[in-house]
């Protein structure tokens, strides 16, 4: 009887280790399942959020490296228009620049809603500091295209060395023969005299021309002129004085030298006038000065967004 109570006893202390060993089973079973399941979920979400990243990465990079080729060729442009010769070349070479600056534009737009929408701080930050510095960029280089289509240093320039030398050669060479039919004349020494004086005058109004056109400062511009006007008033005074002295022969090459000057004159007064506007000289200071710096400015700061995501990218990955 002893022995049948003590087997049953055996028997219940082994049923109970046995719920115990199975119990303990199942629930290490759901810890290690509970565990799989947050990490399966942590990498799939960290899976994702890197997906998103290298995604915004991508185009971003994308973006921006096109945005700066894309900005140093503006430049580029920019300067052939107003180094062309012609109307024509400046117009063709401002049109493209305008036309690459308007494709930076929408390559920024795209940028901004790409930051708007997944961009950090910095980013954001450093976008900012690029729309200022990309709105100054476009004023200037509107101001500049514009100048450099004009074309009136060049135009001035050519001016003068065309209908200009033309104009002066024919008030030289009316001179001459008048004071070649005049050598007989008792008044020789006097009309030479004159002669002299009117033709190195208006020599020096032509020679006055080149500095005027390369002048950038209106007050240097306005001290020229004077010279000029000052040696106008030479010349017209000799003429009256010729008038005076000069037979009839000689009054048919005073009369053509008066037209070779008034024409000269009128040559003059566009090459000024022209050169005033001064769009070549501009268009050089505003290119090598501001222009040039407001683009280094938004090279860098495109260049520091790419940096900025790239590090993000990086972070994420790891």
């Amino acid at each position: 009887m002893d022995e049948k109570m003590q087997n049953s006893g055996n028997r219940d202390v082994n049923r109970s280790g046995s719920r115990m060993r199975i119990a303990f089973a199942l629930a290490t079973s759901l810890i290690v399942m509970g565990l799989l399941a947050f990490y399966f979920s942590t990498l799939l979400k960290r899976d994702v959020q890197t997906g998103s990243v290298l995604g915004f990465t991508m185009k971003s990079g994308e973006i921006t490296s096109r945005m700066r080729i894309n900005l140093l060729k503006s430049v580029e442009l920019e300067k052939s228009a107003f180094m062309a010769i012609t109307d024509e070349d400046s117009r063709t070479f401002a049109d493209q620049s305008r036309m690459t600056s308007d494709t930076v534009e929408s390559d920024y737009q795209e940028l901004k809603g790409l930051i708007d929408k997944e961009g950090t701080g910095a980013e954001v930050r450093l976008l900012k500091e690029f729309t200022e510095c990309w709105k100054n960029f476009r004023e200037i280089d509107e101001e500049l295209l514009r100048l450099s289509v004009e074309n009136t240093n060049i135009k001035a320039a050519s001016l003068s060395h065309t209908a200009g030398a033309q104009a002066i050669g024919r008030f030289e060479r009316a001179f001459a023969q008048l004071t070649e039919i005049q050598s007989s004349s008792t008044k020789e020494a006097r009309i030479s005299r004159l002669a002299y004086r009117a033709v190195t005058a208006a020599l020096m109004i032509y020679t006055l021309q080149s500095p005027h056109i390369n002048e950038a400062q209106d007050a240097k511009m306005d001290e020229i002129e004077s010279v000029m006007k000052a040696k106008e008033k030479t010349v017209r005074s000799a003429f009256a004085d010729l008038a005076q002295l000069v037979d009839e022969r000689g009054r048919t090459f005073l009369d053509t030298a008066s037209l070779a000057f008034e024409e000269f004159m009128k040559v003059n007064a566009e090459v000024v006038r022209l050169s005033r506007i001064n769009s070549n000289i501009k268009s050089l200071e505003l290119s090598l000065g501001r222009k040039r710096k407001v683009a280094t400015q938004c090279e860098e700061t495109l260049n520091a967004i790419q940096n900025v995501i790239r590090d993000r990218t990086f972070k994420a990955t790891k």
